[in-house]
């Protein structure tokens, strides 16, 4: 006896968004929705995200270690990391990232996806406010 394949849920959408280097320079404070919560007994299932990086081409981010741009189930928990490291974010040329879903135990019922930066300290430079970062999450909602 075979075992039937599951079949991919209908619904399977995207929601993309860019963000302003002032806004990734405030993601700790201040996460950006990129999937609003979809209302009680609700879950976003992310299925891939990717990012797109642009440098404007006047001066770069500044960022320790530990500061990343992610997408995160409402500052609870990292789902994709868009930015992954403080060489990347500092980087002073164009790149596109994929982050694959990589969730741990946890209960995400009617929450939000965002863009964050889970370390305390905001990414700097970037004077010009001239880079910006295109994330784009493919996702389906499950009751």
């Amino acid at each position: 006896v075979w075992a039937s394949p599951a079949v991919a849920p209908l619904g399977l959408t995207s929601a993309t968004i860019t963000l302003t280097s002032a806004q990734i320079k405030a993601l700790h404070a201040t996460p950006i929705t990129i999937i609003p919560a979809q209302g009680v007994g609700t879950m976003i299932i992310t299925v891939g995200i990717t990012g797109q990086y642009t440098y404007g081409g006047s001066n770069v981010f500044v960022a320790a270690a530990g500061q990343f741009v992610s997408a995160s189930y409402n500052t609870l928990q990292g789902i994709g990391t868009m930015l992954p490291n403080s060489a990347l974010i500092a980087a002073a040329s164009q790149d596109g990232i994929v982050g694959m879903p990589n969730i741990s135990t946890l209960s995400v019922r009617n929450q939000p996806i965002v863009a964050y930066n889970s370390n305390a300290t905001e990414i700097s430079g970037n004077a010009a406010n001239d880079n910006t970062l295109k994330i784009t999450v493919l996702y389906y909602v499950v009751t």
